[in-house]
């Protein structure tokens, strides 16, 4: 007798569509914008036979439904009737899910309103529970996020951990101003990646000292942080993505995954802070320095009293090189579909900017870094976009006065 396959469900048809996006490889040089545009251009037969195209817009809701649920993700998700939330509320939820996959539904919705996205009463709680649900974005249970017993890498690379200290204040042009130190460690060997004083412990000088990190080191296989504010960001989680770089996060209030970065931060209080008198900043990363360079040097208690630097040296390194030829300025750089408008422009962080190569009315993939604009580029050949200058481009209607037009 012919066996008679059954037909697919909806979630395991979503699941072959969007199969390319969960199995992508780094290395290959398309975005995941890029991806998105291809599956959208293809045509896709129904499981009753009759062919269909889809946004990408709606293909990358798929992925991020199932990277927050899983394959119950993608599931049928007929709404109730009424259950309506607005679209940039929606985006917000989906965005946070993505980041945060063990977060319960509250904590988002408590985020959100940190964050001025959502007032806390409109669209109702019920609303936003009963809409979270029928999307697949409840908390995802396939990983316990109580789990917090120890861990140790057997080799250097498979795991950096960093954060950020609260350091000294120094004087900066008469004014007193607050420093942060930034570390990265190496969780097999406890060498100290990079280590740094800053200004502030926002994403700038996280990507700064990443980016230096992995031209000297190479590319880790994990990046474990918590959840501060520079942890969450777009850009980072985009990076990781281009790199194949891991970004797991300490659960929320479970403080013990960070065991030994705290560990090391108490040794910088004990050892350089107490004793340091810097007062700049060059001074105060000088010292930093200095002392570091013993810090790899002298017998560590967490590795069997081996010195950070030979058990480095001496175990495997599963850090991969970067190509001579690659462009790693381009990987640190954010990318964003924003809407191209009919003269040409587009708006990033309340400045429009021009784009004259790029298709008017259609989306365009920009590439920039949040804190510094100067440098702003558009479309896959990475043209540069100008900021708009209405004085400037209101020059066009200017001429030369011909004689007979004179009076005189």
């Amino acid at each position: 007798m012919k066996q008679i396959n059954p037909p697919l469900t909806p979630d395991l048809w979503r699941l072959s569509i969007i199969g390319d996006l969960i199995h992508r490889h780094p290395d290959d040089g398309r975005t995941l914008a890029v991806r998105l545009v291809e599956l959208a251009d293809k045509t896709w037969i129904r499981p009753d036979g009759t062919p269909c195209q889809f946004s990408h817009e709606t293909i990358r809701k798929w992925y991020a439904r199932f990277q927050a649920g899983g394959l119950a993700g993608l599931g049928d998700t007929r709404l109730t009737p009424g259950t309506r939330i607005p679209e940039k509320l929606a985006s917000a939820l989906i965005d946070l899910r993505n980041h945060h996959p063990h977060w319960t539904v509250k904590l988002l919705l408590d985020e959100l309103q940190k964050q001025q996205a959502w007032n806390g009463r409109h669209p109702s709680l019920a609303s936003v529970y009963r809409w979270c649900k029928a999307k697949g974005l409840l908390r995802s249970k396939q990983v316990d996020p109580k789990d917090t017993r120890a861990f140790e890498h057997i080799a250097f690379g498979g795991l950096w951990t960093s954060d950020f200290l609260h350091g000294p204040k120094i004087t900066i042009s008469g004014r007193k101003r607050k420093t942060y130190l930034l570390g990265i460690l190496d969780d097999a060997s406890r060498f100290l990646i990079s280590a740094r004083f800053h200004l502030s412990e926002g994403i700038e000088p996280l990507m700064i000292d990443l980016r230096e990190a992995i031209l000297r080191f190479g590319v880790p296989q994990r990046f474990y942080t918590d959840n501060g504010s520079a942890f969450r960001s777009g850009i980072l989680h985009q990076v990781g993505a281009r790199l194949g770089i891991g970004m797991p996060h300490t659960p929320p209030y479970k403080p013990q995954g960070r065991g030994k970065i705290e560990r090391f931060f108490r040794t910088v209080r004990d050892q350089l802070l107490a004793k340091t008198t810097a007062k700049t900043l060059d001074q105060l990363n000088r010292d930093l320095q200095e002392w570091v360079g013993g810090y790899h040097q002298s017998p560590h208690e967490g590795i069997a009293g081996e010195t950070p630097l030979d058990k480095r040296l001496r175990i495997e390194n599963l850090c991969r090189s970067l190509p001579a030829t690659v462009n790693i300025d381009a990987l640190f750089m954010q990318s964003r579909l924003v809407r191209l408008y009919k003269d040409g422009t587009f708006r990033l962080q309340n400045r429009l900017f021009e784009a004259p190569k790029a298709h008017p009315a259609k989306r365009v993939e920009i590439f920039f870094q949040p804190w510094d604009l100067s440098k702003v580029f558009y479309g896959q050949e990475r043209w540069v976009a100008q900021p708009l200058d209405k004085h400037e481009n209101g020059r066009r209607f200017d001429r030369p006065i011909r004689q007979e037009d004179s009076h005189e």
